[in-house]
């Protein structure tokens, strides 16, 4: 009974794991499909648009970028300067210990320097100090070209990377302006497959005008025999008389 439990256990955790398995299957299908359908909906004049749209905002991306770009190469010159007075100032202390380190060579017991009068051993002890500060000053040079190297390391990477933006978006201009008029020639080229018009319809309306028309002037001719019936006399007219004097004449004249 025991191994039935597990048996039956271990076959319902299965058929657990495989009915997960496939609602997954088909959940990433369905949103495979959802996510292809809802793409080729969209027009690619709405597309272009939108890349149109993108590529301008390169332009505010390479904005972002000039700043620290000009940052660096600003940190980098005024680094360059002061390597420049640390060698400076190293090249005249180096002058000045060889010329004291000379002096203490010579083995005097007193010696004069900077207005003042040392002993040897305080002349010494000045210069063995000088000397210690000379090299940490030497280690300091050393560090200032390390990071002078790192930051025109960073300076050429960071404008590599702004040219490979303008390169881009170059490219992407060209291509974008490309698809554009190939966009134009498939609108013309629609524009002549399209299905032709009902024909049925205007005529349609051409009938429906004639009768408008028909009937409107049916009513016309309606209102114009009612007033014509309105004013008509009540007595007809008298027989007009003829002139006969006036036909003699007439007749006369033509003998002539």
């Amino acid at each position: 009974m025991k191994k039935f439990l597990i048996a039956f256990g271990l076959i319902a955790g299965l058929g657990v794991l495989v009915a997960k398995t496939t609602f997954l299957s088909y959940a990433r299908t369905a949103f495979t499909i959802v996510k292809e359908e809802a793409s080729d909906a969209v027009s690619t004049s709405f597309e272009l648009k939108r890349v149109q749209l993108e590529i301008a905002q390169l332009d505010r991306d390479m904005e972002g970028q000039i700043k620290p770009l000009a940052e660096l190469k600003a940190a980098l010159v005024q680094l360059e300067r002061d390597i420049e007075r640390q060698q400076i100032s190293l090249a005249d202390q180096r002058v000045a210990l060889k010329n004291r380190v000379a002096e203490l060579q010579k083995q005097e017991s007193h010696y004069v320097f900077a207005g003042k009068k040392w002993t040897r051993d305080q002349f010494q002890l000045a210069v063995e100090r000088d000397f210690e500060s000379f090299k940490r000053q030497e280690t300091h040079l050393v560090t200032l070209k390390k990071l002078q190297e790192a930051k025109q390391v960073a300076l050429d990477a960071s404008h590599e990377q702004l040219e490979k933006f303008q390169s881009k978006k170059r490219e992407f201009t060209i291509r974008l302006a490309q698809l554009q008029a190939e966009e134009e020639t498939l609108n013309v080229a629609r524009l002549g497959s399209r299905k032709p018009a009902d024909s049925r319809r205007p005529s349609q309306i051409e009938e429906a005008l004639q009768e408008i028309e028909r009937r409107q002037q049916v009513q016309r001719y309606e209102l114009e025999f009612a007033n014509q019936a309105n004013v008509s006399p009540a007595f007809p007219p008298a027989a007009k008389t003829t002139d006969l004097s006036a036909i003699s004449k007439h007749l006369t004249q033509g003998d002539h």
